[in-house]
């Protein structure tokens, strides 16, 4: 599903959006909400489909409540298809 190049990519991503999590009045772009959509897309798959992590548990919880908050400030930017918007099962 994703090259090397990609992965690698996205990781890089990772890294810097981490590094944001701890500016929390630090203003955001719109690229940089999309980028924190798809790096959180691709470590789910990672977790779920690949069944290997490439974060902690709690850096994935850090990013995922930074997208909350950013697609709560400016929910005009929110993609249809976010993380934030999918159902959890219990099955």
């Amino acid at each position: 599903m994703y090259s090397k190049q990609e992965e690698l990519e996205i990781l890089n991503s990772t890294e810097k959006l981490l590094k944001i999590v701890e500016d929390n009045n630090r203003d955001f772009t719109r690229e940089e909400l999309n980028d924190l959509t798809e790096v959180l897309r691709y470590h789910e798959w990672k977790y779920y489909v690949k069944n290997g992590p490439a974060i902690t548990d709690r850096e994935y919880d850090l990013l995922y409540k930074m997208l909350e908050r950013w697609e709560a400030e400016k929910p005009f930017w929110q993609q249809e298809d976010s993380p934030t918007k999918r159902v959890g099962s219990d099955l």
